[in-house]
C-alpha cells in the first residue's frame, strides 16, 4: 500500500490538478476549489452514503432527495470562498424551518454536525478519486512479485483506514515525503527508483528483525547478556550481516 501511494504520488507530480487530487484523496482536504463537485445528483449522493456509515444510519427510511440535499449543503461555500463550518450548517439545517426535513433524522445539532463532517469527507474523497483512475505497477521487492494495483481500490482502502486515528498522521507523512522528493527536480523514473530502493531496504530490515526475534524467543533460558556484545564490539556473525546489508549512504 505504501509503495502504491508513493508511486501514484510521483506519477501525479507532472500534472498539478492530478497531484492536488492525489493529496485531497489521501488527506480528505480540498487543495483546490475545482476539486469540489459543481453538480450534485442522487447517484453521487448514494455513493457518498456508502462510505458514510454514521450518516447512512441516520438517513435510513428518508427520501433519497434528503441525502442529495444534504450533500449539496455539505459542499456549500461561505462568503470567503471556503467550505462552511459543519457546526453552522447543522444549526441552519435543524432550524425551525427544517429546510430539507432533517429534524426527524437527527436528535441534535451535534449529531448532524458529526454526520456532515463524515459525509463531506466522503464527497471530497470521491470527487478527488474520480480524477485518478487507472492502475499502478509496483516493481518486485523483498522477494515479492511484481504487483499491479487498481488506483480506485487502493485509494478506497486508504480512505477506510482513516477510521484508525493513526492513519491520518501516516498519510500526512507520505504526502510530505512526495512533496520533498518533488523538490529534487529529478526525472520521475529516478525518483521511483529511489523510493523502491528505500522500500526494499526497509522490507529486508523488517525480515531480519523478525528472524532475530524468533531466534531469541526459541532460547528463553539463555543469559540475555550473551545475545549482545559490549558497545563497540561486534561478533563475526554481526560483521557478516553488516557486510551483506544495503549501504545506508546509497
Amino acid at each position: 500500500m505504501t509503495a502504491g501511494l508513493m508511486v501514484s504520488g510521483l506519477q501525479a507530480l507532472s500534472n498539478e490538478r492530478k497531484f492536488d487530487a492525489w493529496m485531497t484523496a489521501l488527506l480528505v482536504q480540498p487543495f483546490s476549489r475545482t476539486l469540489l463537485p459543481t453538480t450534485v445528483d442522487e447517484s453521487f449522493a448514494s455513493s457518498a452514503l456508502e462510505l458514510s456509515p454514521l450518516t447512512s444510519k441516520h438517513l435510513q427510511g428518508a427520501s433519497p432527495n434528503v441525502a442529495t440535499e444534504l450533500l449539496r449543503a455539505s459542499v456549500m461555500l461561505a462568503e470567503d470562498g471556503n467550505l462552511r463550518s459543519c457546526v453552522d450548517l447543522a444549526q441552519e439545517l435543524l432550524s425551525d424551518a427544517d429546510p430539507i426535513g432533517l429534524r426527524r433524522c437527527f436528535a441534535s445539532e451535534v449529531e448532524l454536525s458529526e454526520a456532515l463532517e463524515e459525509y463531506r469527507a466522503s464527497v471530497i474523497f470521491l470527487y478527488a478519486r474520480s480524477e485518478l483512475s487507472g492502475v499502478i505497477a509496483i516493481p518486485a521487492f523483498a522477494g515479492g512479485p511484481v504487483y499491479v494495483q487498481d488506483m480506485d481500490l487502493l485509494l478506497t482502502r486508504v480512505f477506510m483506514l482513516r477510521k484508525d486515528s493513526r492513519a491520518g498522521e501516516a498519510l500526512q507523512k507520505i504526502v510530505r515525503l512526495v512533496q520533498l522528493l518533488s523538490g529534487l527536480h529529478l526525472d520521475p523514473g529516478k525518483l521511483a527508483t529511489m523510493v523502491f530502493s528505500g522500500l526494499h531496504t526497509g522490507a529486508e530490515m523488517v525480515t531480519r528483525t523478525v528472524c532475530l526475534s524468533s531466534l531469541l524467543q526459541r532460547a528463553p533460558h539463555a543469559d540475555p547478556t550473551t545475545n549482545f556484545t559490549a558497545a563497540g564490539a561486534r561478533t563475526a556473525s554481526e560483521k557478516q550481516m553488516e557486510a551483506s546489508s544495503p549501504s545506508w549512504s546509497s
